[in-house]
């Protein structure tokens, strides 16, 4: 049984790898090949390249602008989870075991 449990675990760790690899490494290396096959200097001169530098500008501003929206909302949905889910779990279920909300409290 531990050996048959193992030889799973060994296989789902491969095809793991070999998907992050297929899909993450191997195309991240064919685009930096693709980049760096004119040579170092053309790479560097459209990296300070005058669009290159906004687009990364913006880039960085919508990534700022989503993480601070999504964590506002993460916190949001965490406290009203927190808050409600035993009331709504009572009210809809109708079961109040370990909820630690009376049927008197609704």
């Amino acid at each position: 049984m531990n050996i048959k449990k193992n030889g799973i675990q060994i296989l789902l760790i491969a095809v793991a790898v070999l998907f992050l690899f297929v899909m993450l490494i191997l195309p991240l290396a064919v685009v930096l090949i693709k980049a760096i096959s004119d040579g170092w200097a053309v790479y560097a001169a459209a990296l300070s390249d005058e669009y290159t530098i906004k687009a990364l500008s913006l880039t960085m501003q919508a990534t700022i602008v989503a993480v601070v929206v999504n964590t506002a909302f993460g916190l949001f949905a965490a406290n009203f989870i927190n808050r409600y889910s035993c009331v709504i779990f009572v009210r809809y279920v109708d079961f109040a075991t370990g909820c630690g909300v009376n049927k008197s409290d609704q």
